[in-house]
């Protein structure tokens, strides 16, 4: 099963090339769109050097714009799961193992549903689950899909 990241970025210098990092070597390919960063973004992601990134420049700036990016990227990519990463999360290897097992595990999905830690200005600071406000399939908390 073939997963793909999407990441959609602006000005996110501070902490996308630890987003990438964290997924790069699990999933087949990390699509970067970047909507016209103006801070050091686009530098920092042309800078690693994996063939899985492929980076993208768009320009986007009203919430309409950035959905029809997402539509866009949804749109060309082939894969049989498409994992949303934002730019400023890091993904833990325990929980990229835990996705990897459920896109192979037998039986019919279409959504997954995983925890996140929200940081709060850095990687050492972080929201306690129970401030989580989001419910999606029976949980509650940071959750993303």
């Amino acid at each position: 099963m073939k997963i793909v990241a999407h990441t959609l970025v602006k000005n996110e210098g501070n902490w996308v090339w630890y987003a990438l990092m964290s997924i790069v070597n699990w999933v087949d390919e990390v699509m970067v769109w970047d909507t016209g960063s103006t801070d050091n973004t686009v530098a920092i992601i042309k800078s690693i050097p994996h063939p899985k990134i492929k980076l993208r420049q768009v320009q986007a700036n009203s919430k309409a714009e950035i959905a029809q990016v997402r539509q866009a990227m949804l749109d060309v990519t082939t894969a049989d799961w498409i994992l949303l990463v934002d730019a400023d999360e890091i993904w833990t290897a325990a929980g990229l193992q835990e996705i990897r097992e459920f896109v192979a595990s037998p039986g019919e999905r279409w959504v997954g549903v995983n925890n996140f830690w929200s940081l709060i200005g850095d990687v050492y600071h972080y929201l306690p689950p129970k401030y989580g406000r989001y419910r999606i399939g029976g949980q509650t908390g940071d959750l993303t899909i």
